[in-house]
Formats: C-alpha cells, sequence, structure tokens
C-alpha cells in the first residue's frame, strides 16, 4: 500500500505508475515510447502468469502444517523454467527492456530474491523457509546478479 498525501494505493502496479508520473527527479519506471513501454507491460504481466505461481505454492507450503516435498519439487522446477527466459534476456542486456532500469525490473526482481536468499540467523520463519527450499537452480547466475543489483536500488 502506498500513502502519498490523501492517495491511498493498492496495487502494486498502480504504485509504480503513481511514482513514476510524480517523483520526476527518480529514475524512470517506464517509457515515453509506445513499444517499450508495451515491452514493460509483457514483462509485468509474465510475472503474474509465469513467476508468481510456483512463488504462491511455496508460500502455500510455508504456511502448511506439514511439508509436501512434491509441491516444492514442482515449485522449484516452474521457477528454473520460467526464469530460462530472464537468464536468456539478460545475455543481451543489462535489464529487462533497455539500458536502464525499468518498472520490468522493480516488478521482476522481488520475486527472484525469493530464490536466492542465503540461510542466515536473522531471516524470520518465511525467509527461512523460503533460503531451506526454493533455490534458483543451476545456470542461473545473470539472473542472480540483477537481480541483487536491481534490489540494491532499494538499500539507497
Amino acid at each position: 500500500m502506498l500513502k502519498h498525501g490523501e492517495t491511498v494505493i493498492f496495487d502494486s502496479s498502480a504504485i509504480l505508475r503513481y511514482l513514476d508520473a510524480n517523483f520526476r527527479d527518480t529514475p524512470r519506471l517506464f517509457r515515453d515510447d509506445y513499444a517499450v513501454h508495451g515491452q514493460i507491460e509483457e514483462w509485468e504481466f509474465w510475472v503474474k502468469t509465469d513467476l508468481a505461481p510456483p512463488i504462491r505454492a511455496m508460500f502455500g507450503q510455508a504456511m502448511a502444517p506439514e511439508l509436501d516435498t512434491s509441491v516444492t519439487e514442482k515449485a522449484r522446477a516452474d521457477l528454473h523454467a520460467a526464469t530460462a527466459r530472464l537468464e536468456q534476456r539478460l545475455t543481451e542486456s543489462d535489464f529487462l527492456v533497455d539500458d536502464a532500469i525499468s518498472a520490468a525490473d522493480v516488478t521482476c526482481a522481488p520475486a527472484i530474491a525469493l530464490a536466492i536468499l542465503e540461510p542466515a540467523n536473522d531471516l524470520g520463519p518465511i525467509h527461512t523457509f523460503f533460503a531451506e527450499h526454493l533455490h534458483l537452480g543451476t545456470d542461473r547466475d545473470r539472473t542472480a546478479a540483477w537481480a541483487k543489483k536491481v534490489l540494491a536500488y532499494d538499500e539507497g
């Protein structure tokens, strides 16, 4: 949720658009070129259709009274299959759409972050579950490095 003055927005896609329109001194999340803007929206949709289902399955297992390893194995396999598209794209560019961070990156990276968590004592129970049970898989080095780079924008 975003509250800015009297404005309250609950949808994450709408929040990104609001931030991009109202905070012009920050990196642009969308582009004025309609074709490029369309590519950003394709990635936003892809997150919902391809990345989110295995992440949701893992959240379900994190909350389940008993772990179903067939569900976690399928979620890992589905995530690995989905991230092949990311890995391929990242061989061509440092970001998903063009040469600068965009809403495509900001939308995709948090899902990947759950698959690159390192076990640590200060993780909460949900993050610990993801660190133990969801892994990005082999041959996803570009994807992992890209997600860390995008997530670093949030640290500043």
